[in-house]
């Protein structure tokens, strides 16, 4: 019994960790889009480069616009 209680207190404290790190990237891209519309940047244009980029991370072939192949 004790040992399933520790494997769940690691697991539950993982599962923090983690979604404290995906917090702190969303927070850090609405940070970084919110700077660039503050620069007289299109809302557009920022928000089209933003998803660009994030989704090259996961699709090659989805690279940001005048990006070098």
């Amino acid at each position: 019994m004790r040992d399933q209680l520790i494997n769940f207190l690691q697991a539950a404290v993982l599962f923090l960790l983690l979604t404290n790190a995906l917090s702190v990237a969303a927070a850090a891209y609405a940070i970084r889009t919110v700077l660039g519309l503050t620069h007289g940047e299109s809302p557009d244009r920022v928000v089209e480069r933003r998803a660009r980029a994030f989704l090259s991370a996961f699709w090659p072939g989805m690279r940001p616009k005048g990006a070098s192949k």
